[in-house]
């Protein structure tokens, strides 16, 4: 702070060391301060605006942006932080589509607006729209990575897996080290019933993101769905071993004594997994359908962001999650 007084970034740091204490107010002062420094700073806007809504005021959180916005009226993640807003609020899905197309147009070239949209498409079941959309933006930015990843999800979606394996080929050649297009490979695959095909991709982005539990949790199921359940139940044994807190490989386990008819086993393992959030477990039915199985695979890509090779331009959402249980601002 003493070697840059007229930077934000050591405020906006600062605050989230006392997000991390649990000390609101004291956040919040720092991160008034940095955008006081720097109105157009958007990290310290965001962060603010979550702590607005962990306080119920959601139109303090939509003034933050607004205000960004008169300083940086083509703040594409400010824009489309408002439509997120928006769409809390239960807004006409007509005028959230427009906000983020309002994004598109202020920054053509932005990667963000553009997988917002088709996202927006998507969760809305418009699949023609999405389809449409994803390729008016490979168009502008072919060799956008985000953007080839959400074509490939949108062509998954829509059941056009041949041409989302193409999406998710080209997206490996442009991310050689990330783990997220074997990850979405497998998937496709896994629609295909080319369960073989589908863990050996699997297996490749393990490789890269060794420790990652639900790709982990993933493998398993696609081995019990190829007939492997030996190999599922080692699966799960690792799990289990690397993460014994986790409900992740004793639900695994589970469902494959279960889906072997050994019921003690299967009431057992999942004894042994209770009191863990339930939402972790997944069913590993060889017959559950690849739209059922998105939940997981959204996990698993969110839990490998970070890898390396990742895209570092992902769609924005309004800010960093922020601790669990924070205290109302006094």
């Amino acid at each position: 702070e003493r070697k840059q007084p007229d930077k934000p970034m050591a405020h906006n740091l600062r605050g989230l060391v006392f997000l991390a204490r649990r000390d609101m107010a004291g956040a919040r002062k720092s991160l008034e301060q940095a955008l006081k420094i720097d109105p157009k700073f958007y990290p310290a806007a965001a962060l603010l605006a979550s702590l607005d809504i962990n306080d119920k005021q959601p139109a303090a959180a939509k003034q933050r942006f607004e205000t960004l916005l008169v300083a940086d009226p083509d703040n594409v993640n400010a824009q489309l932080a408002l439509a997120e807003l928006a769409e809390q609020r239960g807004a006409p899905k007509a005028e959230i589509e427009a906000m983020i197309n309002k994004a598109i147009a202020s920054k053509p070239s932005a990667a963000a607006p553009r997988v917002a949209l088709i996202d927006f498409q998507l969760k809305e079941r418009n699949l023609k729209a999405a389809l449409s959309a994803a390729e008016q933006g490979i168009a502008v930015m072919p060799e956008s990575a985000d953007l080839m990843e959400a074509q490939g999800r949108a062509r998954t979606v829509a059941g056009e897996y041949q041409q989302a394996l193409e999406s998710f080929n080209a997206l490996s050649r442009a991310m050689p080290r990330s783990p997220l297009p074997s990850l979405r490979l497998a998937e496709v695959y896994a629609a295909l019933k080319k369960y073989p095909t589908a863990i050996s991709n699997l297996k490749h982005a393990l490789e890269l993101s060794p420790d990652n539990l639900v790709v982990q949790r993933r493998l398993g199921e696609l081995q019990l769905a190829n007939g492997e359940p030996k190999e599922a139940l080692a699966t799960a044994a690792l799990i289990q071993k690397r993460a014994p807190a986790s409900p992740l490989g004793y639900s695994l386990e589970g469902d494959v004594q279960a889906n072997q008819k050994a019921w003690p086993a299967a009431a057992a393992a999942m004894r042994r997994g209770a009191g863990n959030p339930p939402s972790a477990s997944r069913s590993a039915s060889p017959n559950r359908s690849f739209q059922a199985s998105l939940p997981c695979c959204d996990c698993a890509s969110d839990s490998i962001a970070t890898a390396p090779g990742t895209p570092v331009e992902r769609p924005v959402r309004m800010a960093a999650p922020l601790p669990s249980g924070l205290p109302s601002s006094p």
